[in-house]
């Protein structure tokens, strides 16, 4: 496969446009600029992906009222290496937010 323009790579990663534009801009997604246009490589976007998920995990907090809900968020964002906290009160959040 050949060059992925902006509006490609913009689907592919479904994202908006404006973003891979700014992420190219500042050098933060791999890119080359043909004339006055940005390209992207595929195998190089999947790279970049790769490298950039192995290296964030998220930190994310689920607020429901619900237990069953509660441990449904949970284990299936754990599944994707998230760090997941829960909560039934939004008083408890609010407490959880202001800990860290």
């Amino acid at each position: 496969m050949g060059l992925m323009t902006l509006e490609e790579v913009a689907s592919y990663l479904r994202v908006n446009k404006k973003t891979i534009y700014r992420l190219s801009e500042g050098k933060n997604i791999p890119a080359i600029k043909v004339g006055r246009l940005w390209r992207f490589s595929k195998n190089s976007i999947d790279s970049w992906l790769s490298d950039n998920h192995k290296k964030r995990i998220a930190n994310i907090l689920v607020i429901d009222d619900d237990d069953e809900i509660c441990s449904l968020f949970k284990d299936t964002l754990e599944d994707s290496n998230c760090v997941v906290t829960t909560v039934n009160e939004s008083s408890q959040g609010l407490e959880q937010i202001t800990d860290t």
